[in-house]
C-alpha cells in the first residue's frame, strides 16, 4: 500500500513556511499595470496595440485595468509585432 501524504487546504494566502501568496485580483493588477507602462513606453495607443493583437480595444483596457479577462487574450497582446515585457519588469 502507498502511504498517503496528508495535505490540508490552505485558510488564507500563506503557505507552509509563512510565505505570503499574492491574491488573484493582485496579480492581475500587476500584469495589467506592466502590460500598460510597456504599452505607454512604447507610445502606442490603446487601440493600436489591440488591433495589432487582434483583440478589441475594450478587452486590452480590462486587461490594464486588472480586471478578470481571458488569458489567451493577454498571450494574443504580448506575442504582437514589436512587444514584449522585459525580464523583471516591474
Amino acid at each position: 500500500m502507498i502511504a498517503q501524504r496528508r495535505t490540508r487546504c490552505p485558510s488564507s494566502n500563506y503557505g507552509e513556511r509563512g510565505e505570503q501568496f499574492a491574491t488573484d485580483d493582485a496579480i492581475l493588477t500587476e500584469i495589467g499595470t506592466r502590460i500598460a507602462r510597456r504599452r505607454l513606453d512604447m507610445g502606442c495607443t490603446q487601440a493600436q496595440v489591440a488591433e495589432q493583437a487582434g483583440v478589441a480595444k475594450h478587452t486590452l483596457e480590462r486587461i490594464e485595468a486588472g480586471v478578470s479577462a481571458q488569458m489567451s487574450n493577454a498571450y494574443s497582446w504580448l506575442r504582437s509585432p514589436g512587444f514584449s515585457l522585459p525580464h523583471g519588469a516591474g
